[in-house]
C-alpha cells in the first residue's frame, strides 16, 4: 500500500460492482495503462474486506506469466488440502475446482469465503483452465493493461481506470507535501506536466520530500530541464501519454535517479538499478545484489561523480547519507544496501531487509523504462553481471527452500529477457545451476523440463557437439536414472560417452563424469557387476588425471564402496567407506555434505551387515549434524530421517519406525508434494511396517492407494509401482492364507513354507466340510485380487502360485472340479519357471484331487511325472518336504489298491529320511518313521512295522514338549506289539530284523540295501495302475 492513497470514483465503483453479484459474486477486471494505480486500488479494496472479516482465504497472484499463476495456485492448494501432488499444473487445477465446489463440512459450518487477485495479468489468452468460476462465496479481481475480449467473457465485468483527474492529482500532491505550503497553481502545473499519472506523481512527491528546501516550482524547473535532455533515453511502453508528458514522466524517473546519485555520491545508483531491472520484479534476494560479482559490476560501472557534493551530515528520509565513494575505493555490501535504502525512499524500489530472500521489489514499468534506455552493449554487460551475481549468491547447499525458489525465479526472468547474451560462448553456469537446484530439492519433473528446454535452445544457438550440449545431455540422463528408468538411461549414456570421447577426449573431466553416471545407472538397472567394474576402471583414471584427493576422485571411491557392498562384499565396502570418511574429513572438513553422505552410507551398511542397532545409533548421531549443516528441509536430511525410521523398525522398534515415518510423510508432502517419488517411498515404508505389526487390512488399503498414485505419477511399469504391487500381492496372499488356515484348522506354518510365493502342500482333507462360507469367500476375494495384480506373461511362476492358492481354497470348500481346474492352470504356468520343487508341490496337490475324484489313473501318471520333476532338482536343493508329499500321495493310492503304490511310498519316505537330520530335526524324522510303520502295517509286514514304530518312538523321545505326538506313537507301537505277539512268541517274522538299522535304506522288496548306498530319487518305481 502507498503511504498517501488518493480515493477516486474507481474505488467506489469497484466496491459497488463486487458487491452487486447477488448470490453469485462475479469476477471483476480492473484495466488501464501502466502506472495508473490499478494494483493500489485492488490492494485497498482487498485490505478492507480482510480487515472487516469478510474473507477466510485470500490468494494474491503476480500474474505476469501463466507459470506464476500455476505456482501460486499450487501453493494455495497445499494450504487448502494440506498436501501437494508434485505436479504444479495438477495442483492448480485442483485448487480451481475447489473454488467452484467446496465440499460441505461435517459440522455444517459455512464454506470458506475466498478471494483471488490476479495482479498485472499480461496474457489473458494463456489462462485457460485457471479462471476461477463464479461462486456464491468467492470473489475474483484482475488487474491488467490488456483489453483482450476474453477478459469480459463468462460474466466478468470490466472497470477502466485512467489517470487522476486534475483535482485528484492536486489533492494527492497536497497530502504528500502537507508540511510545505505550495501554491495551488504550481501543484496544478506539476500535475499537468506529469499527465496526472499516479506513479509519476508518487515519484515526484518522494523526490520533493527528500530534498530540503525544494518546492514544487523548483522541481518543475528541474523537470523541464531534464526533459529537454532526455530524447530517446526512456521509452514508456505501456503508458499512453502525449509526447511532452511522456518526456516529463521519463524525466521524473531521471530526476529521482539523479537525486539518488546526489545523495549517495558514489555513482553506484544506476549500476545497481541496472541489475534490479533485469531480475524478478516480485523479489530479489539481497545476497544477489551484495555478491562479489554485483559489487565488482558496481565498482566498474559507477557513474561520474555528481557536480554537487552531498552534505554527509544531512539526513535523508530518516537515515544518514553515506560518505562518497572515491575513485579507486572498493565497493562493499554496505554501499549496495545504502543505495537500496535511497532507492526505496525515492519510491524507485520497495526494499524490505526483513525478508532477505525477496528483499527488493520493483514496478515492472520502472524496470522497463530504465532497461530500455540502455544501449545494446550496456544491456549485455548488465545481463552478464546479473547472471554472475546470481551464480555467486547460489549456495552450494540450499538450506532454505524459499531462497532456492527465489533464485530460480530470478534466473527464469533473466533467461527470458537476456536473449542470446547468456549463450554467447556457451551456457552461462547460472542456467545449469537453476536446473541442478531443482534436482537437489527432488523436483525431478521440473528439472527435466528445465534441462530439456536448455537442450533445445543449445542445439539451436550452439551445436549438438558443444561441450555444454553434452553436459545438459548428462543431466537429462541422470534425471532419467533418478526417475527410475535406469535401463533407458544406460542407452543414452553409452551414446553420450562415445560423443564425449570423440569431442572432448577420453580423459576430459566431463567425459569422466559421463562414465560415472553410466556406472551407477548400470547398477540401478540390475547390472551390479557392471557398476563395480565401471567404478573400478574410473577410479584408476580419475586418480591419474585429477589426483587422489580431488573431490570427484573421492566421490568415485564412495560409489565404488557402495557397489562393492551391493555386490555382496559388505565387509570390504565398510572398510573402504571408513577409509574414505577419514580422507574426506581431511580434505573437505567434517561438516562437508560429502562427509555426511559417507556417514549415512556407513550407517546403512552397518545395518546390512547385521547390526541394525548400530545403524540406528549412527543415524541418530548423523541427523542433528545434517540438520545443522544442510538444514532440516534438505533432501539428504529427509533421506537420513527415512533411513533412521527403517532401521528402527529392523532393530525391533516398529512403533518408533511408524511414528518417525508418519512425521516424515507430513514434512515431505508439505515440502515436495504427495506425488514426489520420495513422498511415495515414505508411504510405501509406512504400509510395509503396518503389515509387520499385523495390521494387514490397513497395509493392504495403503498399498492399493499407493499403486493408484504411482501408476498415475510414475507409470504402470515403473520399478516403484511394481514393488508396491508385489507387496500388495504378498499381503493379499498372507491374508487369504490366514483365512484359509482358520477355516481348515491347518496351522499356517504346516500348510505353507516361509518362502515368498512358494507353497508347500496343504495338509487338508479333500472331503472337508466348510466351516464358514464367508471365511472362504474372503480368502477367494483376496487371492483373486492378487491374481489380477500379477502379470501372467512377465511372472508366470508367481501367477501359478496365486492360482494354486485359489485351487487350495476351492479344495477346502469341497469344490473339487474347480480346484482341479485351477491346479492344472497353476501347473501350466509354473512349468514356465525354474522352481521345480514348487512345481512338484502343485502337481502333488493336483494328484490328491484326482485321487479324491476317483481319477486314479490320472493321479498315478501325474505322480510319475512329479518324480521326474524332482529328479531334476539339484541334490543340494532337494527338499524332504517334497518327497514326503509324494510318499503321502502314493500311500493314498496304495490304500485304493493301486499296485506298487506302497513300495513307491516307501521309496519316497526313504529319500525323505536321507534328506533329514535325525538329531537336528528328530520330530520330523520320527514322523516319517511312523508313516513307514503305517505302510508296513498296511502290507501286513508286522515285524518291520514294529521296528519302524519303535525307532519313531525313540526319536520322538528326544523332542521337548512333544508329549501328544509321543503318546500317539506309543499307542501305534503298543498295538503293533500286541499284533506281532499274536503271530509269534518272540515277535519276529522269518528273517526280519528287530529294528531298522538304516531306515533311509528301504528297498523295493522291503530288504535293507547296503547301508552306505542309500536311496536316490531315481530308484522310485513306475506304477502299474489298477
Amino acid at each position: 500500500m502507498v503511504h498517501f492513497f488518493q480515493e477516486r470514483e474507481a474505488d467506489r465503483q469497484l466496491a459497488r460492482e463486487m458487491d452487486q453479484g447477488g448470490t453469485t459474486v462475479l469476477g471483476q477486471v480492473v484495466t488501464g495503462t501502466g502506472g495508473v494505480g490499478k494494483t493500489q486500488i485492488a490492494a485497498r479494496y482487498t485490505r478492507q474486506l480482510w480487515l472487516s472479516d469478510q474473507l477466510d482465504l485470500l490468494v494474491w497472484v503476480k500474474a505476469s506469466h501463466r507459470k506464476d499463476v500455476v505456482s501460486a495456485y499450487a501453493e494455495a492448494a497445499s494450504r487448502v488440502f494440506g498436501d501437494r501432488t508434485g505436479d504444479a499444473e495438477q495442483d492448480a487445477l485442483r485448487f480451481v475446482d475447489w473454488l467452484e465446489q467446496q465440499p460441505p463440512s461435517a459440522d455444517r459450518t459455512p464454506a470458506r469465503r475466498w478471494m483471488v487477485v490476479l495482479d498485472d495479468l499480461v496474457r489473458p489468452d494463456r489462462m485457460t483452465g485457471l479462471w476461477p468460476k463464479a461462486s456464491p462465496v468467492g470473489r475474483t479481481l484482475v488487474t491488467t493493461r490488456s483489453r483482450d475480449p476474453v477478459l469480459t467473457s463468462y460474466g466478468r465485468r470490466c472497470l477502466e481506470v485512467g489517470m487522476f483527474t486534475e483535482d485528484q492529482a492536486v489533492a494527492y500532491l497536497t497530502r504528500v507535501l502537507s508540511d510545505r505550503e505550495q501554491p495551488r497553481e504550481e501543484l496544478v502545473g506539476l500535475a499537468r506536466d506529469l499527465g496526472c499519472l499516479p506513479l509519476a506523481l508518487a515519484q515526484a512527491g518522494a523526490y520533493i520530500l527528500g530534498s530540503r528546501g525544494l518546492n514544487c516550482a523548483d522541481y518543475r524547473a528541474l523537470l523541464a530541464d531534464r526533459a529537454r535532455e532526455l530524447p530517446g533515453l526512456f521509452e514508456l511502453r505501456g503508458v499512453i501519454l502525449p509526447d511532452d508528458q511522456s518526456a516529463n514522466v521519463a524525466a521524473t524517473w531521471a530526476l529521482s535517479f539523479d537525486e539518488a546519485d546526489r545523495v549517495h555520491g558514489g555513482g553506484l545508483v544506476r549500476p545497481l538499478f541496472g541489475l534490479v531491472s533485469v531480475l524478478d520484479p516480485g523479489g530479489i534476494p539481497i545476497s544477489v545484489l551484495t555478491s562479489e560479482p554485483a559489487l565488482a559490476h558496481l565498482a566498474e560501472h559507477r557513474t561520474p561523480r555528481c557536480a554537487e557534493e552531498p552534505d554527509p551530515s544531512e539526513p535523508f528520509r530518516g537515515h544518514g547519507a553515506a560518505s562518497p565513494v572515491q575513485d579507486g575505493t572498493s565497493t562493499n555490501a554496505d554501499d549496495a544496501v545504502d543505495v537500496l535504502r535511497i532507492l526505496h525512499d525515492l519510491n524507485l524500489v520497495d526494499f524490505t531487509p526483513g525478508t532477505p530472500h525477496r528483499a527488493v521489489r520493483v514496478h515492472q514499468l520502472t524496470q522497463r523504462a530504465f532497461h530500455d534506455a540502455k544501449s545494446v552493449e550496456d544491456r549485455q554487460q548488465i545481463f552478464r553481471a546479473a547472471a554472475d551475481a546470481l551464480a555467486a549468491a547460489w549456495p552450494e547447499v540450499e538450506r532454505e527452500i524459499a531462497l532456492g525458489q527465489s533464485l530460480r525465479a530470478n534466473s527464469d526472468v533473466l533467461m527470458e529477457v537476456s536473449g542470446n547474451t547468456l549463450w554467447e560462448s556457451g551456457v552461462h553456469p547460472v542456467l545449469l545451476r537453476a536446473g541442478e537446484s531443482l534436482e537437489d530439492c527432488e523436483q525431478l519433473a521440473a528439472a527435466t523440463v528445465h534441462f530439456q528446454t536448455l537442450h533445445d535452445l543449445i542445439r539451436e544457438r550452439l551445436s549438438s557437439d558443444h561441450a555444454d550440449t553434452l553436459t545438459v545431455r548428462r543431466h537429462l540422463a541422470d534425471l532419467r536414472v533418478m526417475a527410475g528408468d535406469s535401463e533407458g538411461a544406460v542407452g543414452d549414456l553409452e551414446m553420450l560417452q562415445a560423443d564425449s570421447e570423440r569431442v572432448l577426449g577420453p580423459d576430459h573431466p566431463d567425459t569422466l563424469s559421463v562414465r560415472h553416471v553410466l556406472a551407477y545407472a548400470r547398477g540401478f538397472s540390475g547390472d551390479v557387476a557392471g557398476a563395480v567394474v565401471g567404478f573400478e576402471q574410473l577410479l584408476v583414471v580419475r586418480e591419474l588425471v585429477l589426483g587422489p584427493d580431488h573431490p570427484e576422485t573421492l566421490t568415485t571411491r564412495g560409489f565404488l564402496a557402495v557397489w562393492w557392498t551391493e555386490a555382496g562384499d559388505v565387509e570390504g565396502g565398510l572398510i573402504a567407506l571408513e577409509q574414505l570418511m577419514t580422507d574426506r574429513e581431511l580434505v573437505r572438513g567434517p561438516d562437508h555434505p560429502d562427509v555426511l553422505t559417507t556417514r549415512g552410507n556407513l550407517a546403512r551398511f552397518r545395518g546390512d551387515a547385521g547390526d541394525p542397532a548400530g545403524a540406528v545409533a549412527s543415524f541418530e548421531l548423523l541427523l542433528p549434524d545434517a540438520e545443522r549443516v544442510l538444514g532440516p528441509a534438505h533432501a539428504d536430511t529427509l533421506n537420513f530421517r527415512h533411513q533412521l525410521a527403517l532401521w528402527r523398525g529392523r532393530s525391533g522398534d516398529v512403533a518408533g519406525a511408524l511414528a518417525d515415518l508418519e512425521r516424515l510423510l507430513t514434512v515431505r508432502e508439505r515440502l515436495l508434494g504427495p506425488d514426489n517419488r520420495s513422498t511415495l517411498s515414505t508411504r510405501h515404508s509406512l504400509a510395509y511396517w503396518r503389515a509387520e505389526i499385523g495390521d494387514n487390512a490397513s497395509a493392504m488399503n495403503a498399498y492399493r492407494r499407493l499403486i493408484v498414485d504411482e501408476e498415475r505419477v510414475l507409470g504402470v511399469d515403473h520399478s516403484d509401482t511394481d514393488a508396491a504391487r508385489r507387496n500388495l500381492i504378498f499381503e493379499l496372499l498372507d491374508y487369504g492364507r490366514r483365512l484359509l488356515a482358520a477355516q481348515t484348522a491347518v496351522p499356517l506354518d504346516r500348510a505353507y513354507s516361509a518362502t515368498t510365493f512358494t507353497k508347500g502342500s496343504a495338509a487338508m482333507a479333500d472331503e472337508a466340510v466348510p466351516q464358514d462360507h464367508d471365511g472362504f469367500e474372503g480368502a477367494l476375494d483376496a487371492f483373486k485380487e492378487a491374481l489380477s495384480l500379477t502379470d501372467p506373461e512377465g511372472s508366470p511362476g508367481a501367477y501359478g502360485v496365486v492360482l494354486h492358492d485359489i485351487a487350495d481354497t476351492y479344495r477346502a470348500m469341497g469344490e473339487l472340479p474347480l480346484a482341479i481346474d485351477h491346479y492344472e492352470q497353476a501347473v501350466s504356468y509354473k512349468k514356465r519357471e525354474d522352481d521345480l520343487s514348487d512345481l512338484a508341490a502343485t502337481m502333488v496337490d493336483l494328484v490328491n484331487c484326482f485321487i479324491s475324484s476317483n481319477r486314479r489313473i490320472e493321479a498315478g501318471s501325474l505322480l510319475e511325472d512329479t518324480v521326474q520333476v524332482l529328479d531334476g532338482v539339484p541334490a543340494s536343493e532337494r527338499s524332504a518336504f517334497s518327497y514326503h508329499s509324494v510318499g503321502m500321495s502314493y500311500e493314498r493310492l496304495g490304500k485304493g489298491g493301486t499296485e506298487g503304490a506302497y513300495e513307491a511310498a516307501l521309496k519316497a519316505f526313504g529319500v525323505t529320511l536321507s534328506l533329514l537330520d535325525a538329531k537336528a530335526d528328530a520330530g520330523s524324522y520320527a514322523t516319517v518313521l511312523n508313516k513307514i510303520g503305517d505302510i508296513y502295517k498296511a502290507q501286513e509286514r508286522l515285524a518291520e512295522s514294529l521296528a519302524a514304530y519303535s525307532d519313531a518312538v525313540e526319536h520322538m523321545r528326544r523332542v521337548p514338549d512333544a508329549r501328544v505326538s509321543l503318546a500317539a506313537m506309543l499307542i501305534d507301537q503298543g498295538r503293533m506289539m500286541r499284533r506281532t505277539a499274536a503271530h509269534g512268541s518272540n515277535g519276529k517274522q522269518d528273517g526280519a530284523p528287530t529294528g531298522l538299522q538304516n531306515p533311509a535304506a528301504v528297498s523295493k522288496g522291503g530288504h535293507s540295501q547296503d547301508p552306505q548306498q542309500g536311496v536316490s530319487p531315481a530308484d522310485l518305481p513306475r506304477l502299474e495302475n489298477d
